[in-house]
């Protein structure tokens, strides 16, 4: 799977996905994903954890090429970029689609780019309050998003108390940030009988993932020429 996307909302569905198994590769800016500004928030950690990252220039001929390379080797690309930037990119459905015809493509756009307008008037109809009761009464997972605050949700609220979505780890890299390395961080998603996940299993540090750049379908030397070009 190729993630080409940002921040939480869809990158959370690809950490999911490679927590399951799956071989997920998140495609960023060469700036890097706005995110790694914030190391020890605990939806940036969440976030990244799982995946394999590659950086590059999709506005140049060069790293658009190696993208393509890669849609040809995957299953699914999902993204979440705002209106009209896969077409202005050349990574839209079907420009991909020509390149991998079974390729699977998702959006990951919330509640999407034409369905906003409508939606609106129907929440207002009745408060957060009475749409959580209702929702959750129906069997669909629903939060009041701003009952609390994000961490006040995360660490005490009994939901996630009950599921053990939390857990306390620790890695080496936060040392000059926290006593001993500790932070905590999203529990594991499925617990196996004979290979166990284990809870506060330290994560991995900057610069793990770079090899994947030098495994993509770009040779030796195309990568160091996308690498001195900025693409």
């Amino acid at each position: 799977m190729l993630e080409c996307a940002g921040w939480l909302a869809a990158p959370f569905a690809g950490a999911l996905l490679a927590e399951l198994g799956a071989t997920v590769i998140k495609v960023e800016p060469v700036t890097g994903d706005p995110y790694r500004r914030m190391p020890t928030n605990e939806n940036m950690i969440r976030a990244f954890q799982g995946k394999k990252n590659i950086g590059f220039n999709l506005k140049a001929e060069e790293g658009l090429a190696v993208f393509y390379d890669l849609v040809k080797r995957a299953d699914i690309v999902m993204h979440n970029y705002r209106p009209g930037v896969p077409d202005r990119l050349k990574t839209d459905y079907e420009t991909l689609k020509a390149i991998k015809p079974v390729i699977v493509y998702v959006y990951g756009s919330a509640y999407g780019q034409a369905l906003s307008a409508e939606l609106e008037p129907i929440f207002l109809t009745r408060t957060a309050n009475a749409w959580e009761a209702d929702l959750v009464a129906k069997g669909i997972a629903c939060v009041r998003a701003d009952a609390a605050t994000h961490l006040a949700f995360l660490h005490s609220d009994p939901q996630p108390a009950a599921m053990g979505f939390m857990v306390r780890t620790r890695s080496p890299e936060f040392l000059d940030l926290a006593t001993g390395g500790r932070y905590w961080r999203h529990a594991p998603v499925v617990k196996f009988s004979m290979t166990p996940c284990e809870a506060g299993k330290p994560c991995e540090g900057p610069g793990v993932h770079t090899r994947c750049a030098d495994r993509s379908a770009s040779t030796g030397p195309q990568s160091h020429g996308l690498r001195t070009r900025g693409s």
